[in-house]
């Protein structure tokens, strides 16, 4: 156990002194439970969405700007979304991502903050990576709550593993 402990803080420290280094996110599933609440369905549906919001406000600003930051982490928001992916394809629930395109969301919540971060992002540089925080922020607080909600311990791990990996990338906006 003190391996693994050591092992995942070096990993942080070299993703966060080195952020051109592959930040690649591979987390594995435990075993499903064998039912979900309602609440844990719409948690996984609203996390899949947001998760999509990420990538692509980050796949826009890269377009933008060409920095490597905003490469790195929406490759990352791929990988969060499909972990998420999973966890709605093993529960049977109906992905609301399915044939949206890039800005496109099911919830109009995030319709609008989307096209809010996107108008700001496009100022600047600087401005794009406060939203990159912004949305970082969002993301943990919007986990911490889920995090809390749920008994499934699929879930609960899945929330964990993508709370750590919003706060590496806040990190790397409040580096950039």
């Amino acid at each position: 156990i003190l391996f693994i402990m050591a092992l995942l803080a070096l990993t942080s420290i070299v993703a966060a002194v080195f952020p051109d280094s592959s930040n690649k996110c591979t987390y594995r599933l435990s075993s499903a439970s064998e039912s979900i609440t309602p609440l844990e369905e719409q948690n996984l549906v609203y996390m899949r969405e947001e998760e999509k919001l990420a990538h692509d406000f980050y796949s826009l600003m890269l377009k933008k700007y060409d920095h490597r930051v905003f490469k790195n982490i929406s490759q990352a928001e791929t990988m969060h979304s499909g972990f998420i992916k999973e966890l709605l394809d093993r529960y049977s629930i109906a992905d609301p991502s399915n044939g949206k395109n890039e800005g496109e969301f099911t919830n109009s919540d995030l319709v609008v903050l989307y096209k809010s971060l996107s108008e700001k992002g496009s100022i600047s540089l600087n401005d794009a990576f406060k939203c990159g925080a912004e949305i970082e922020e969002l993301d943990i607080s919007d986990l911490n709550s889920r995090i809390d909600e749920t008994s499934s311990q699929d879930i609960k791990e899945a929330f964990i593993n993508l709370k750590e990996g919003s706060q590496r990338h806040l990190q790397a906006f409040v580096r950039n």
